[in-house]
């Protein structure tokens, strides 16, 4: 590849001031301008990965629901504590690890049907949950000599507001259930060697939102060098640290936290995904991560982000001695 290098603006770990504020060249931005689109996930479903994913999703969904019954009859007054919504939020804790999981080692990049793994988990729970009072029942009956009733019959007894808690406390857990693992199964893959790919985060730019997602959607990575950049945190004038990567940015217009996807097989070899998010604090002790767009580059578009970004991309062993621009 053609040599050449281009000045990058950087923000050094002491001070938002910019090293350089020298754009690069028309020419050059014009040389690596590449062909960015919109990253959209496989929506490849390997029929054995399916498979593993709903019966990890059922076993655990069955498994909480059992557990829970036995303990609503063992210590009635530690579940009465956390009866209701919070039980089943815990158990979509546990759900959604597990189906997380399940996608990731399924290789499952289809995200309706990781939705649809975690809704049916999440109804496993709650028929495990009802059969196996049902089976408590039964033996009370049995205990007290009394005729014991079908599992249909047993269900028209309970009270309707049995049926209301778990009915909205399936409802709540399996919003966030299905978050976790739709999102799982969103993740960028890469399809020549089969593996997930993996993250890395790189800096930050400052320059406005809809200017940035304007410039990766055209692929002028480039054209990010003219405005300053930082790699890991950046600290006021008053000794105060502003910005640091995962962070909550104390300022009025933060900056753009830059994120690539690379294969940590095929590295520069395969397409690479670049991410742009920002951090925002939603209340004192929540942050809450807001991602702008995540575009699919080719991999010779690692070797410009290698100089906005020096040392912050990390390759396979066998291309630390890449080619550079």
């Amino acid at each position: 590849m053609t040599a050449f290098a281009f000045t990058v603006s950087l923000v050094s770990k002491d001070t938002r001031r910019p090293m350089s504020d020298v754009p690069p060249s028309s020419a050059i931005r014009s040389r690596y301008r590449f062909d960015a689109t919109p990253f959209e996930p496989d929506r490849i479903a390997p029929l054995g990965g399916t498979l593993q994913l709903f019966l990890l999703t059922i076993v655990t969904g069955a498994g909480c629901g059992w557990l829970v019954a036995q303990l609503e009859q063992a210590a009635p007054c530690f579940v009465c504590c956390l009866h209701g919504f919070f039980v089943h939020i815990l158990i979509s804790l546990v759900v959604s690890a597990i189906g997380v999981m399940g996608v990731r080692y399924g290789k499952v990049r289809h995200p309706v049907v990781a939705v649809g793994a975690g809704i049916t988990g999440m109804l496993a729970m709650a028929i495990a949950r009802l059969v196996t009072d049902y089976q408590f029942h039964i033996e009370k009956m049995a205990r007290m000599r009394q005729p014991i009733p079908d599992f249909f019959d047993y269900l028209q007894t309970l009270e309707g507001g049995i049926y209301l808690s778990l009915t909205f406390g399936i409802l709540i857990a399996s919003g966030s259930c299905v978050v976790a693992m739709a999102n799982a199964a969103r993740q960028p893959f890469c399809r020549a060697c089969e593996r997930w790919k993996t993250e890395q985060r790189l800096g930050a730019v400052f320059m406005p939102t809809n200017l940035a997602i304007e410039v990766l959607g055209q692929g002028s990575l480039p054209d990010l060098a003219a405005h300053p950049i930082a790699t890991k945190r950046v600290v006021g004038p008053d000794g105060r640290i502003i910005w640091r990567f995962g962070e909550y940015v104390d300022v009025e217009a933060g900056p753009l936290e830059v994120v690539v996807h690379v294969c940590s097989h095929c590295g520069l070899h395969e397409p690479i995904e670049i991410q742009i998010q920002q951090v925002m604090a939603v209340s004192r002790s929540k942050l809450l991560r807001q991602v702008f767009g995540i575009w699919t580059y080719p991999g010779e578009a690692g070797l410009v982000l290698d100089k906005l970004f020096p040392q912050q991309l990390h390759l396979p062993e066998t291309q630390h001695d890449h080619e550079r621009i």
